[in-house]
């Protein structure tokens, strides 16, 4: 459990930087969550069901996302508005070298412009069924690119090694990296949970 630090929605331009990852916490369905957030919670061993990218232009900062429903680029002052109090900054630890940013982010600018992931999101919903998962298992090779668009966590992985130069999960393709697994990442840290000031 991550040691509680709130950054005030105010303070986002200041505490959150280009190619953050942010981890969206289990959000109640009455509060505009989805049916499947515990599936995902519970199958990636974690309190994590969702991923976004952090990156800014003249208009603000955006929480790039692959997902099915809504924009896939909303402000980020917006989405803590709309889930307060459930998204976790993650950062590429300072140890980290080598990291080219701008590639990361037109990686995920690319990714985010085509179709939601939904058959890779089914894919690697296989691997954790009972009698299944004795017969499949995740791969760990990233040459092995799946065919089809990428889920929210996959494509956080993908823009980080293919743009930035950085495998955050080196034992585990990208196809198969789950939001839990980018929060256990040895190549991020926890900067805090954002907040409504």
């Amino acid at each position: 459990m991550q040691p509680a630090i709130d950054i005030p929605i105010c303070d986002l331009s200041r505490r959150v930087c280009d190619a953050d990852v942010l981890l969206y916490r289990d959000v109640p369905v009455w509060r505009g969550g989805y049916w499947y957030s515990k599936p995902i919670q519970i199958a990636g061993r974690s309190r994590y069901t969702h991923a976004a990218f952090a990156a800014r232009s003249g208009l603000g900062l955006f929480a790039l996302q692959s997902t099915g429903f809504g924009p896939r680029a909303p402000l980020l002052a917006e989405q803590v508005r709309r889930y307060p109090g459930s998204i976790d900054v993650y950062r590429l630890r300072d140890t980290v070298g080598g990291f080219h940013r701008d590639g990361s982010i037109r990686e995920m600018m690319h990714i985010i412009r085509h179709q939601y992931g939904w058959l890779s999101l089914a894919k690697i919903s296989m691997i954790h069924l009972a009698g299944i998962r004795w017969l499949a298992r995740a791969s760990e090779n990233d040459r092995e690119e799946s065919m089809y668009p990428p889920f929210c966590s996959e494509a956080i992985a993908r823009s980080y090694r293919i743009g930035g130069g950085i495998d955050l999960v080196p034992n585990l393709a990208d196809a198969y990296t789950e939001p839990g697994d980018l929060a256990r990442s040895g190549k991020l840290r926890f900067v805090g949970t954002i907040v409504k000031d």
